[in-house]
């Protein structure tokens, strides 16, 4: 069952079961009226004849057409998290930004052809738990998996450095600590070094004005370069999609966001309640006509031990404050 919200109506909280986070998002989607606007009916089929007031600013309504993305990281191979992923995934591309495996090894194949059904378009950059196998499997199996020097193409070549997902244009920065068959998958660390970050800035300071998304793994190697990037923001609107911490959260400074869904894993293979976190994941919701313009991010947390789970929305197309963890 769909609640009331139990926060402040200018930024909305809803509670549903693990099954029924989907229809909760579509529901989420229907809202954001303006101030006239004190009900709208939701999805029937969820709670039946339901009426929520509606955040109540001088905002434009998010029309129900708008183009929407999923955006996941650190599976870890749970597998318990897949069924929620692929439903919230249906209608639009998934943006999946790392350790979808533990090893990457090729006995974890069944789990990478699984995920690339998950949405529309599978986009995916490695992680540190990942490895240049896996990354060739998605490859293969159609999955758009984007590397620091273009496309990784089925045949093992490199195409355009910017790919085209229905109107977006995003790029992806493999992990430097991506792990390689040839040393038996042996865990390379997941602390970048100074090269590292050097060359992720100068790779991203080569696509300023070229890329609408821009995916990469780890906060730890980016951080520097966006940290520049916050201090004068890029004149159009840039999203920043990463993962790695296990902790959701989201950033809006002027034309810059930068958003963590969480762990879709958990915080690792097989968790339950008791052991580890909740499973996260994040929807955006944006325009592209005239051109790609972020409106709303809806942050979901799923309980992996009762299936619980809330979904809150927060408006990109006006200020928001940070978005963490709680």
């Amino acid at each position: 069952v769909l609640l009331p919200p139990r926060s402040n109506v200018d930024s909305p909280q809803y509670y549903a079961n693990g099954p029924e986070v989907p229809a909760a998002l579509r529901t989420l989607e229907l809202l954001g009226a303006s101030a006239a606007t004190l009900d709208d009916e939701i999805d029937e089929q969820l709670v039946g004849i339901a009426r929520l007031v509606n955040a109540p600013a001088n905002r434009s309504p998010l029309a129900q057409q708008s183009p929407r993305l999923t955006v996941a990281s650190d599976l870890h191979n749970n597998v318990i998290a897949l069924p929620a992923l692929e439903r919230a995934a249906r209608g639009g591309p998934l943006l999946f930004v790392g350790d979808l495996t533990d090893k990457g090894s090729a006995i974890e194949r069944a789990l990478a052809l699984r995920i690339v059904n998950a949405g529309e378009e599978l986009v995916f950059v490695s992680g540190n738990h990942d490895s240049d196998v896996l990354v060739r499997q998605l490859a293969r199996a159609g999955a758009i998996v984007l590397t620091r020097t273009g496309r990784l193409r089925a045949d093992g070549s490199k195409g355009p450095l910017v790919a085209r997902v229905g109107d977006l244009r995003i790029a992806g920065y493999d992990d430097p600590l991506e792990r390689r068959s040839r040393d038996d998958y042996e865990d390379r660390g997941a602390k970048p070094t100074d090269t590292d970050r050097d060359e992720f800035a100068a790779w991203l300071e080569g696509l300023r004005g070229r890329v609408d998304v821009v995916m990469v793994h780890a906060p730890g190697l980016a951080g520097p370069a966006i940290e520049e990037l916050r201090a004068a923001p890029p004149a159009d609107p840039l999203l920043i999609v990463w993962g790695h911490t296990h902790k959701a959260e989201l950033r809006q400074d002027e034309t810059l966001i930068t958003l963590n869904p969480g762990s879709l894993g958990a915080g690792g293979t097989g968790n339950l309640a008791e052991a580890g976190g909740d499973i996260g994941l994040a929807r955006l919701i944006y325009d592209s006509v005239p051109r790609f313009a972020p409106r709303a991010a809806d942050l979901v947390q799923i309980d992996p031990g009762n299936g619980s789970a809330q979904a809150q929305r927060h408006r990109l197309d006006e200020p928001v404050a940070p978005v963490r963890d709680r």
